[in-house]
């Protein structure tokens, strides 16, 4: 699992080096890039791993149902796609047809679009946003793999049963979506329009726990690089070269970023507790330290430029927000609590989704609705534990299954939705991509948000934008 590893960090070096040397004047990103790699050659030599064995025909049938999750998602427009992919879609044609960085003359592209760039790059060599699509497909099984891999190399075993974990873990969200429903239906209505496989987590808004199948299907470019990311930060057991790690993740993945920010802020005040405070700080003056502030800080000023605006402040907790952390996390803390208690990570997400998920951040509710992903991911690895721990009694195995396969019904809803739609729009002929076309742009009308642009007279723009 060493070599898995060392491709993970790989895949996030990769685009982070990429924006660097696409948008930065080169006297900036020459000397950051040099440090960056410095950066990764020291941690590579650090890195660490285990042997787990695992038969031919058992790897190829879990690359293949990683292949076919990741074509179903979506990316690289082969079936049918949900709503957010238009932005996205059209977010990834400018980035293979403009020049870099991208600005149409009023504004920049201002975005957390690093995942695309590699697939991109790829795009504009061809001069094809057909090849990027399938590079960007290729490039999202790749991460999903790392994910799958990185989750077998913490639990220690590679088992067909922690891959369909991994794509139907969720909080249980039909009681919710069926309550609100009836509000203004009837009960067959709801059994009919079941049928159509909705999308079922719109029931807690603003508070949302998007399932791993959920934030593939919506938001990839946010999710697949923090999963491989997360997984990272929990495998690496050397304090000295985490903040290098974490500090690749924030060109893609700003809200997660700040939902992990208190663990590394634990595990540095550990560190600094257990070692004495005049040794970590010594010990952690380091280049590649130097370069995680550096990526970070230059990262930060990047997305200063952004034009987004709204009100910022704390929501009033309501029954809604209780309904939402009961149903998506507490649900599971039934099961897994009496061996993980003492756990401060667990503690420490937990604490971090309470406070945040009362945070309003501009119009959108995407600062809620993501800084929660490490909890759902460290929430899914408890449970998978308990699943294979052997002296767990068989009832509460049962009624753990009970609570899982109720919880599926969300992830299995967004599958079952993109297959039913894609055969819908296959069979007349119609376009799966809802005629938005390869010429799309974030620029458009149509499309444009103030998400997704960027001052021309910001800090970034005049001093740091080449």
């Amino acid at each position: 699992t060493r070599y898995i590893r060392i491709a993970g960090l790989f895949y996030l070096f990769i685009p982070v080096l990429i924006f660097f040397l696409g948008w930065l004047h080169w006297y900036l990103s020459v000397p950051l890039c040099l440090l960056m790699c410095l950066g990764l050659y020291k941690t590579v030599l650090v890195t660490g791993g285990t042997t787990l064995t695992v038969s031919w025909k058992k790897l190829l049938f879990i690359l293949l149902i990683l292949l076919l999750w990741s074509i179903l998602s979506g990316v690289g427009r082969y079936v049918w796609q949900n709503e957010d992919h238009y932005w996205r879609n059209a977010i990834f044609n400018d980035l293979v047809n403009y020049d870099w960085p991208v600005t149409n003359g009023n504004y920049s592209l201002c975005y957390y679009f690093g995942y695309w760039l590699p697939a991109a790059l790829i795009g504009k060599l061809f001069s094809s946003i057909a090849v990027g699509n399938v590079f960007l497909l290729l490039w999202t099984w790749i991460g999903l793999s790392f994910f799958y891999f990185l989750i077998s190399d913490y639990l220690k075993q590679v088992r067909i049963g922690i891959l369909f974990v991994l794509i139907f873990f969720s909080g249980i969200d039909l009681f919710g979506y069926a309550a609100l429903y009836l509000k203004t239906h009837s009960f067959s209505a709801l059994l009919s329009h079941l049928t159509t496989f909705p999308h079922l987590e719109w029931s807690h808004i603003p508070f949302q726990a998007s399932s791993i199948s959920t934030l593939l299907f919506w938001v990839f470019n946010q999710a697949v690089p923090f999963f491989v990311g997360m997984m990272l930060l929990l495998l690496n057991k050397n304090w000295k070269f985490a903040p290098f790690q974490y500090s690749l993740l924030l060109i893609f993945s700003p809200f997660p970023f700040v939902g992990f920010a208190p663990v590394m802020a634990y595990w540095g005040i550990k560190e600094g507790q257990k070692t004495g405070w005049g040794t970590f700080l010594k010990k952690n003056m380091t280049l590649e330290n130097l370069a995680a502030i550096l990526i970070i800080l230059v990262v930060g000023i990047f997305y200063l430029s952004n034009i987004a605006a709204g009100e910022s402040g704390f929501r009033t907790p309501t029954s809604k927000y209780l309904f939402y952390l009961l149903t998506q996390y507490v649900i599971y803390f039934f099961f897994i609590f009496k061996t993980n208690s003492r756990d401060p990570l667990l503690w420490t997400l937990f604490i971090t989704c309470l406070v945040l998920s009362l945070v309003n951040l501009g119009e959108s509710t995407d600062f809620c609705m993501r800084t929660n992903i490490p909890l759902t991911i460290y929430l899914m690895l408890l449970v998978m534990k308990y699943m294979y721990t052997v002296s767990v009694e068989k009832k509460m195995k049962t009624l753990l299954i009970v609570v899982f396969m109720l919880g599926a019904i969300t992830p299995f809803f967004e599958i079952a939705r993109t297959v039913r739609e894609t055969c819908l729009c296959i069979s007349p002929g119609e376009d799966c991509e809802r005629k938005f076309t390869m010429d799309d742009s974030i620029f458009d009308k149509k499309l444009t948000g103030p998400n997704f642009l960027g001052r021309e007279e910001s800090l970034f723009n005049r001093y740091l934008m080449k």
